[in-house]
């Protein structure tokens, strides 16, 4: 049976940390230069966990279960998921358990706090358990990252392959307030990407700008499909497009630090605006059946950035349905919106 072993006040120091702006109780520990904010609730457990299907699950009394802190549902996954343990395959201790993600924006919002927990380890070295890489587009530059994260101490990514594996003082993050990844990105990766590129200041040394975010055909839809008229439209107001997925980590990084204004289509290359410190306005182009999906503006909230959620014409009637996004829906945007 999992014995709880308690909350991670036993690794970090429990203290008032800022968080968008204003103080709050937090975990948090530090440096002395870097604050590493991370979210409440964590938990240490020990006992077993069980790696099935790209899912990890703990062993309640000899049983596979689900778990609150992975916010997992039962009625979530089929009976075969929680078929019973085997027998045990190794050992996890010491360890950060990060479950993994392929998606850019799911990374940013979902690792990127888990990553900073690293810095809390008491050990020389930090072991990271994953169950997928990282996305193809940071990939590249995570070894480099990954020790800094962790304030200097060799880091030792270890990819878990499915079976029954011993637990103790492993630390299973939970989801993180969304608006918390700006938070870090701003205190940990920005001046990390200035220090390594020699930019100390985008805005000062490469000029301002206001960008409009392409997505193009994307295979799960909700694409734009006058997105030509659209670019066009934001062009005559001195926006310049870019697609971030033909940028490197570190140049998309750069780029939306010289961002005033940002617009652009739903999607995950939006997350860019968490790199977009001198930001003034968000204006985004969605599909209609997203209208309950607040993830961008949660990311910003905290921030008083004012966010501008345009939602087009769908061309079906399912979420994933392709839309229109009328130019008269644009004429209507406040001038500041814009930077008019």
């Amino acid at each position: 049976m999992i014995e709880d072993a308690g909350f991670v006040d036993k690794l970090y120091a429990r203290g008032v940390a800022e968080r968008v702006g204003v103080s709050v109780p937090a975990i948090a520990t530090g440096d002395g230069n870097i604050t590493a904010v991370v979210q409440l609730g964590l938990r240490v457990y020990r006992g077993q966990a069980v790696v099935r299907n790209g899912h990890v699950l703990p062993v309640v009394d000899g049983k596979t279960a689900v778990g609150d802190f992975l916010e997992y549902s039962a009625s979530k996954f089929p009976p075969s998921l929680l078929a019973d343990p085997g027998p045990s395959s190794g050992t996890w201790s010491d360890a950060i358990m990060v479950i993994g993600s392929a998606n850019y924006y799911h990374f940013f919002a979902n690792h990127l706090p888990a990553l900073l927990l690293m810095r809390g380890l008491p050990t020389p070295r930090v072991r990271l358990l994953m169950m997928q890489d990282f996305p193809p587009t940071v990939a590249p530059v995570m070894a480099e990252v990954l020790p800094y994260i962790a304030g200097g101490k060799p880091v030792d990514v270890v990819f878990v392959q499915e079976g029954t594996y011993d637990v103790a003082d492993v630390i299973f993050p939970t989801r993180t307030h969304i608006d918390m990844a700006m938070l870090l990105a701003r205190r940990v990766l920005l001046p990390h990407i200035f220090e390594t590129t020699g930019v100390a200041d985008p805005i000062a040394e490469r000029g301002p700008l206001k960008i409009f975010v392409r997505r193009g055909g994307a295979a799960n839809a909700r694409n734009l499909l006058n997105p030509k008229k659209v670019e066009a439209w934001f062009a005559a107001r001195g926006y310049t497009a870019v697609d971030p997925g033909s940028l490197t980590f570190a140049e998309q990084v750069l780029l939306f630090a010289r961002a005033t204004h940002v617009a652009g289509i739903e999607g995950g290359a939006m997350t860019n605006i968490i790199f977009a410190p001198d930001l003034k306005q968000v204006v985004m182009l969605a599909s209609p059946y997203t209208r309950d999906d607040r993830f961008f503006q949660h990311l910003v909230e905290g921030y008083a950035i004012p966010f501008h959620a345009l939602y087009g014409d769908a061309a079906g009637v399912t979420r994933n349905s392709d839309y229109i996004m009328p130019l008269a829906a644009l004429d209507a945007l406040p001038p500041e919106a814009t930077g008019d």
